[in-house]
């Protein structure tokens, strides 16, 4: 999924810069931190934020068929109804995931 959203980015960069570190004799390396990485950075980052929300909701989800994770310690804990464990766990569910929402929508904020 990263690969195809950072494939899409750099497939949509402005040809001005690439062509001006070219032109003063970039190497491939060069024209991509300096032309094209600036343009795509916020892209990325946004993208790799949003797989690693993904993939926090997706290892709580996954314990309720049985494939460990973070969610196997809630499942343990809802199993001897030790109930304020789980009101900590998806509490630190909750903010974990809006924090990382809250720091994705910032750098969107930031870099548009």
């Amino acid at each position: 999924m990263l690969a195809k959203l950072y494939a899409e980015a750099l497939e949509s960069v402005s040809p001005g810069p690439v062509e001006a570190v070219r032109a003063v004799g970039g190497s491939p390396l060069q024209i991509f931190v300096y032309a094209m990485l600036p343009q795509v950075f916020p892209n990325y980052l946004s993208a790799t934020l949003y797989a690693l929300e993904l993939n926090l909701q997706a290892s709580f989800i996954l314990a309720f068929v049985g494939a460990g994770g973070i969610g196997n310690e809630l499942m343990d804990n809802i199993r001897v109804f030790r109930y304020l464990e789980v009101g900590v766990i998806v509490a630190a569910l909750i903010v974990i995931v809006n924090a990382v929402d809250y720091a994705s929508y910032r750098v969107r904020q930031i870099f548009s």
